[in-house]
């Protein structure tokens, strides 16, 4: 996000509820990339993410006077509407395909295709284990590291408190730690 805060975001969604279609215009550019990355955590496919973030703003878009200013960021809003977007796309398409170099971006020419492939495997075994953990922490771990949300907009998308949440990627982040020590040793 570039930076506005709930209150400006809010604001926005308030004045595009009434008509104006300038502050959505806005609210979307600030609004796709954490969207964007969201969906494609999960989905792992750039375009599909890229064609569910276009639908999770129309959704918004097309809901807009459902929308009410909260005390919290509206990202976890768009968040709840990509979550059930994600959700509706995966029973209309069960299987996922995952390419290593959507996951990884560029490789990186300087370093050797051993040290390349120890980078990939190391890389999938993390995604591997965060996955494997219950399903809260995992979101919570996602949302915080992987798109750097903000402890309330992960609380308010989980109905949780924040110390709950902290407690939950803590608690995720011993078992991710607790995995690697164990292998390595």
């Amino acid at each position: 996000m570039n930076g506005m805060s709930k209150e400006e975001v809010s604001q926005l969604l308030q004045r595009a509820k009434n008509g104006d279609t300038e502050a959505f215009a806005t609210v979307y550019k600030e609004l796709y990339t954490p969207v964007f990355r969201y969906i494609y955590l999960r989905t792992r496919e750039r375009e599909q993410a890229r064609d569910l973030t276009q639908d999770v703003f129309l959704k918004v878009f097309r809901g807009i006077d459902e929308f009410e200013v909260r005390d919290v960021h509206p990202l976890g809003y768009f968040f709840t509407v990509a979550r059930n977007t994600i959700i509706d796309e995966g029973r209309k398409k069960r299987s996922v395909n995952v390419s290593d170099e959507d996951l990884v971006g560029v490789p990186d020419q300087s370093i050797s295709p051993t040290d390349r492939f120890d980078q990939l495997s190391k890389y999938h075994e993390l995604l591997d284990v965060i996955l494997l953990l219950p399903e809260e922490q995992r979101i919570a771990i996602e949302r915080r590291y992987f798109h750097d949300v903000p402890y309330e907009i992960i609380a308010h998308e989980l109905g949780k408190t924040e110390t709950a949440v902290r407690q939950l990627v803590s608690r995720g982040l011993k078992t991710v730690r607790t995995h690697f020590y164990t292998k390595d040793n």
